[in-house]
Formats: structure tokens, sequence, C-alpha cells
């Protein structure tokens, strides 16, 4: 694996990493058996590492989500400094992950522990089958799904970048407006941050001058949104863009 993410802390908690899977994907599990595989390596602390696995509380909603199971008792109390292979199973699965499914993987009330993680996989039987691999395309279409932004790919909203904004020329002191149509249809109405040529959230540029954008939030939906500003300049406009549909 070309990458991995990276958790840690510094105060007696429980750090973890955690995916929510949504309904759409969850619901066919009632009743089934799964198996949770991933890689892991202790980069600090010595606390055990477990996964768990929970159900939404509502469709979709993980506010107050509910634990089904985790390998807590059979896990590894001294994690490998060397990327170590973990899998469990976790059967007849019960009937809240129709509201949607969350894997968490765990390191035990550490009060110092950095861990490393990929290779994640979780898929229906008792045995964990070979890493999935799909191209470049298909992941970042899948990813779109729930985020998409106007920067390059490489480059953090917020940056002070010009690549890739929405551009209109206004040549009189009246709004400036931009539709930006997602590169996938999302999965819910998005919420969104724009951004000035500064990396000013909440804004826009013209010229040198940013000024402040907002939305027409009843004609947003899942394929696009509008937005618009107004300021005193008649001049090249321009706004980056984050949307985020996130569970």
């Amino acid at each position: 694996f070309r990458y991995s993410i990276e958790f840690t802390n510094t105060s007696a908690t429980y750090p973890l990493v955690q995916q929510n899977i949504e309904s759409l994907n969850s619901y066919d599990l009632v009743g089934k058996t799964i198996t949770v595989s991933y890689w892991a390596k202790n980069i600090s602390g010595s606390a055990v590492i477990y996964s768990e696995i929970n159900y939404a509380s509502a469709l979709d909603n993980f506010s107050t989500p509910t634990n089904i199971n985790n390998d807590f008792s059979s896990a590894s109390s001294n994690p490998s400094s060397s990327w170590t292979y973990y899998r469990t199973t976790y059967t007849n699965l019960p009937a809240g992950v129709a509201n949607g499914l969350q894997l968490r993987i765990v390191r035990n009330n550490a009060s110092v522990a950095t861990t490393r993680v990929t290779g994640v996989q979780l898929e229906v039987g008792t045995v964990a089958t070979p890493f999935e691999r799909r191209s470049y395309g298909q992941e970042l279409a899948l990813c779109q799904r729930y985020y998409c932004k106007t920067y390059n790919i490489d480059v953090v909203p917020g940056a002070v970048d010009k690549q890739g904004s929405l551009f209109v020329y206004k040549n009189n002191n009246n709004n400036a407006g931009w539709n930006f149509q997602f590169p996938v249809q999302m999965r819910a109405v998005p919420t969104f941050t724009t951004y000035s040529h500064a990396g000013t959230s909440g804004k826009g540029s013209a010229s040198t001058t940013d000024f402040t954008v907002t939305t027409n939030a009843p004609i947003n939906g899942t394929r696009m949104i509008m937005i618009y500003g107004s300021n005193t300049i008649a001049d090249d406009c321009y706004v980056h863009i984050s949307a985020s549909a996130e569970l």
C-alpha cells in the first residue's frame, strides 16, 4: 500500500479511526456474517488495538451509535512495531445495521499512542479475501459522492491558489453569480464553503478585493449549487468551493 492513516493521542482516551457506511450499502447485511481485515503498525504505546462495529441510531444518523460487537478480548495486548495483518468475523448482524454501519479501529484507553492503519476491508462472509483494488478514477468518483472541490486534487481548500476557481466577468456593480455542477451526483444536498484567492472562507475575489459570497439555497441540489456575491468592482470575479455530503 502506498499510503496509510496515522492517528495519535496525548491523554487517557480511546484514540480511533472510524468509517460510517450509509444505509444504502448496509441494509442488506441484516442477519449476515461479515469479516473485517486491516493492516496496522504501532508507532508508540502498548495499548490493545481492536476493531468494533456499531449501527446508526436512525437512518444515516451516527450521533449516538449502538455497539454491536468488538474483538477486544482476542486483541493483541502489545501491537507490533511492524506492519501486522488483523482480521475479525462478526456474525448475525442485528436489524439496526439497516440504518447504517460504523466500523472503528481503536487503541484501548491509551495515555499516549500513535498508530498507522491501511488496507481496511469489510466484506460479507467468514473469509478475509485479498484487498480489492480499484482504478484511481473509479475510486475518485466513488469518493466524490461525499465530497468534492474546485481546487486541484493535491491542494487543500483555503490555500492561496487560483487554479480551478470558478470565474465570471462582471461589468457593473451588481451581483456576481456562479453555478457549480458536481463531478458526480452527491449523496445528499451538500454543505459548502467558499474561498477567495487569498484563502478566506465565505468570500470570493474581484481583482485584489474580497467580497462576501452566499448561497441561493432553494436552487441547491445533489447535482449543483448556485452561489452569488456583490461588491463595487466591475472586474473578473473568482471563487473556490468545497462541498461535503459526508455522513
